[in-house]
């Protein structure tokens, strides 16, 4: 008889106690996650006969997890706490196990190469084969950890093709997410044909083809356009004295007309290897290449020659 009594008595424990502790807790001492928030489901097993209620508890937020490849400590009081900010009752629940959890988050390290070639072919890809351009990243970033996942090394869209130092922004995605982002340097050389100077000319003087060549040289850090063919300078004046090689900008020239309206002018009247040497007068102003129109020597008509030099028209017969 006393048995049996007994028997009751400690069934009548246990359901008294399940009446009390809707669901048990159980702590972890150690926990590895994934996503940048810390669930309860996380760090703990939970017990209970209620699935709505372990769903509710799985889903309790413990805070933000620490930066991939370092640790946190949640305590079981900061636990009991979320619980009760979620609404629910920390009286029904037994939260047991270790008094603390140790939280760690799963990490990968994207290599500093990798996030730096990313850089380098967005640049090149801005100027999408425009001209031909050499890329050199300045300073490599550091390796950076990341969550596991799926990672995309993104750098920042809308870039423009600039010649010089180039800031290019790259994001670290996780799963379609960006998580890290840093800055790569680019230094940016971009190589193009140009017109430059065979020899030292002085201020003022009137270019002739003799005095130009072209080369391809690196336009970065060029302030002014450049020029690029010889035709569109000669027969133009030097704003400033320029050493040789230098390369010839817009801004270094000033048109001047080369013939002046009623100036003498000679004229060269050619046809085939025959040329011939007269006077005349420029009826007009001119520059170098344009036709206009003189008055030969001992002639009253005028006649169509075009400029070649300062003072010099040339007809071809």
């Amino acid at each position: 008889m006393v048995r049996r009594i007994l028997s009751l008595a400690l069934a009548l424990a246990a359901l008294c106690a399940a009446a009390v502790n809707a669901a048990t807790v159980s702590l972890r001492p150690e926990a590895q996650v994934r996503s940048a928030e810390v669930l309860l489901g996380d760090v703990a097993s939970i017990q209970t006969g209620d699935a709505s209620l372990a769903a509710r508890l799985k889903a309790v937020r413990l805070g933000q997890s620490p930066w991939p490849g370092y640790s946190s400590s949640i305590s079981a009081g900061h636990v009991a706490l979320m619980l009760k900010a979620a609404g629910l009752n920390p009286s029904q629940i037994a939260l047991t196990g270790s008094p603390s959890v140790r939280v760690s988050r799963a990490a990968r390290v994207v290599p500093g190469e990798e996030i730096a070639e990313a850089a380098r072919a967005a640049v090149e890809a801005a100027w999408d084969g425009a001209e031909r351009i050499e890329c050199e990243v300045l300073r490599p970033p550091a390796p950076m950890k990341v969550s596991e996942g799926d990672v995309e090394i993104m750098p920042a869209p809308g870039l423009r093709p600039r010649a010089g130092v180039v800031p290019v922004t790259v994001d670290i995605l996780v799963d379609g997410k960006r998580e890290r982002q840093t800055s790569v340097t680019v230094r940016v050389k971009v190589f193009s044909p140009v017109v430059t100077l065979v020899r030292a000319v002085a201020r003022g003087q009137v270019l002739e083809a003799a005095d130009l060549t072209v080369e391809e040289r690196d336009l970065a850090g060029s302030s002014s356009s450049v020029v690029t063919d010889v035709n569109a300078a000669v027969g133009q004046r030097t704003m400033r004295p320029l050493p040789a090689g230098a390369v010839l900008r817009q801004s270094d020239l000033q048109v001047v007309p080369l013939v002046h309206r009623s100036s003498t002018v000679t004229i060269l009247a050619s046809r085939g290897r025959v040329t011939v040497r007269s006077s005349g007068q420029a009826l007009e102003d001119g520059v170098f290449g344009q036709v206009i129109k003189v008055r030969p020597e001992h002639s009253r008509e005028p006649v169509s020659a075009r400029v070649s030099g300062e003072g010099r028209v040339e007809i071809a017969l």
